[in-house]
């Protein structure tokens, strides 16, 4: 695999905003962090996957949109919501 080089940083663009339809690139979860790895490619984590990888990632000096706080919390929430099977009381 070819290694990239960061991009300079007199000729930065910004990083796109993760969206709804985000996923993770290693396992498919909501993308909650996206690593500019040119201006034209980025790679999605989930909070997981960026944890195991980010020590690299900014080591190398790559660009990183990190939504993990209250923002990647309302992106992975506003999903459709489980519902949790209810026991019918016990009338004995």
């Amino acid at each position: 695999m070819r290694k990239h080089r960061p991009p300079s940083a007199t000729a930065q663009s910004a990083i796109p905003d993760l969206t709804l339809t985000d996923t993770c690139d290693q396992c498919g979860a909501a993308a909650c962090v996206r690593v500019a790895v040119t201006d034209a490619q980025h790679l999605d984590f989930c909070g997981h996957h960026y944890d195991e990888h980010a020590m690299t990632l900014l080591a190398a000096g790559y660009r990183v949109l990190d939504r993990r706080g209250p923002a990647c919390r309302g992106l992975i929430s506003k999903g459709p919501k489980r519902q949790t099977p209810t026991r019918p009381p016990d009338n004995r």
